[in-house]
């Protein structure tokens, strides 16, 4: 998949930073790797002396490991005095590493991420302001509100993320199902897969985010729809309780009935890689993730008949609509070596740097230079589909958990999938689930 029609707005590319001969890489979200070590990594450098500039991220995509090594090795050639770690782990792995080289004043001088997910680090000054930068510009300006905190931006809002059902159709045509639009559409065609031998829905929850993203998917669209996007604020304020918000509620019920029952109990000793294996070999039918996994699941099935749908959550079929946000967010670290991480960021946010990326990642670039996409992949055909009719929500147009209660709810995510699959297994009802799992979730709330 291309690219087409990279507007010609900058006049002057600007030439980056960047590294010495050897890129170190080593990403994958099954596999782990630090990338050979902090050798050098906050080395301000002078004298001739080849200084290691750190980019820590949780990409495991094999095609944006891809687009930071190219991307990488044009800078290189201008600044032969820098050489980029990249370094790739896993969500949970990523978020310790960052947290503990944070506090040990040595920061990596990339990160992915924004100011929701890390609002200590922004508030103790770790983070650098990036409002006057002339490339912050040219992307998005609902996307730039996401990585926006207190007026200022602190992330580069690099992609956009779009959520789905991700489907497959030859399972579909087998045994001449269609696509639900509905929820009850949904369970009756989970149920005629399930009947026939076929476990509907892949899932891996081994790790926090998949199962927080996937919560996410219902609980964003029901709050939006009932035009309560500001209840998770209010939680936090000490306003409500999470189990005072209604749709909240109702969404967790869904999960639970829309999920629960078409999963596996060891899907969750399983990673989410796993999951796409099992979606590609056709093992199973649907699996909720956003975009980023687009090229992971044509490069796992080339031929295989793929598409999204918006997820049914409710009895309304106008109700189903794709979610879309800031998908792969970087951060620069106000302490650290900032030029070289400026002259990167410079490089990979201009023509030559977003084609580059685009070309590896096969992502939604946020940036007004990217141009339509060209022929593209039946998954992204179907995406066009549903904007084009105007079938979106912004996820930005929601307030999020932040801080401790973002990593307290993330938490609490994963505990929603393990404990529903052993209350469902005790035939245990969603109200009676979700009802005993929001008190725990206010529980733990009451700490901060």
């Amino acid at each position: 998949m291309r690219r087409k029609n990279l507007y010609s707005r900058i006049a002057a590319v600007v030439m980056c930073v960047a590294m010495s001969a050897a890129l170190v890489v080593g990403c994958g979200s099954g596999t782990d790797s630090d990338g050979g070590g902090d050798s050098g990594k906050s080395d301000k450098g002078g004298g001739g002396k080849v200084q290691t500039v750190e980019i820590l991220t949780q990409f495991g995509e094999a095609g944006k490991k891809a687009g930071l090594e190219a991307i990488s090795k044009e800078v290189e050639k201008e600044h032969p005095e820098y050489k980029f770690e990249i370094i790739c782990l896993s969500y949970d792995k990523y978020v310790e590493r960052l947290k503990q080289e944070m506090s040990a004043g040595d920061p990596p001088s990339i990160f992915t991420g924004r100011p929701k997910e890390f609002p200590e680090f922004v508030e103790a000054g770790q983070v650098l302001d990036l409002t006057d930068y002339d490339f912050i510009n040219d992307f998005d300006e609902k996307l730039r509100e996401e990585v926006t905190k207190d007026g200022k931006v602190w992330s580069v809002p690099y992609d956009k993320e779009i959520y789905g059902v991700f489907y497959r159709q030859e399972l579909l045509d087998e045994y001449n199902l269609e696509i639900p639009t509905t929820k009850e559409e949904w369970i009756k065609v989970c149920d005629t897969l399930k009947e026939n031998g076929v476990t509907p829905v892949a899932f891996g929850g081994a790790d926090t985010d998949p199962c927080n993203y996937t919560l996410e998917t219902f609980w964003d669209a029901a709050l939006i729809s009932g035009g309560n996007t500001d209840a998770i604020q209010k939680v936090m304020d000490k306003e409500i309780s999470i189990k005072e918000v209604p749709e909240f509620k109702t969404a967790l019920k869904n999960a639970y009935e829309m999920l629960i029952p078409y999963i596996e109990v060891n899907d969750m000793s399983i990673t989410r890689d796993t999951a796409y294996e099992n979606f590609c070999s056709l093992d199973r039918a649907f699996t909720i993730h956003g975009n980023f996994c687009a090229s992971i699941l044509r490069d796992g099935a080339p031929d295989g008949e793929i598409g999204i749908f918006p997820l049914p959550w409710s009895d309304d079929p106008a109700d189903a609509k794709l979610r879309y946000g800031v998908d792969d967010a970087m951060m620069i670290a106000a302490e650290g070596n900032t030029e070289a991480a400026i002259a990167w960021m410079e490089y990979a946010t201009s023509t030559d740097g977003l084609s580059i990326w685009a070309e590896n990642s096969k992502s939604y670039s946020a940036s007004k230079l990217v141009g339509e996409i060209e022929n593209p992949d039946p998954i992204n055909q179907d995406i066009n589909k549903y904007f084009d009719a105007g079938e979106y929500y912004f996820k930005g147009d929601l307030k999020y958990f932040d801080g401790s209660y973002l990593s307290e709810w993330q938490n609490m995510a994963q505990k929603f999938f393990s404990d529903g699959l052993e209350a469902y297994g005790k035939g245990q009802n969603s109200e009676e689930f979700v009802t005993s799992f929001l008190d725990e979730v206010d529980s733990r709330f009451s700490a901060f």
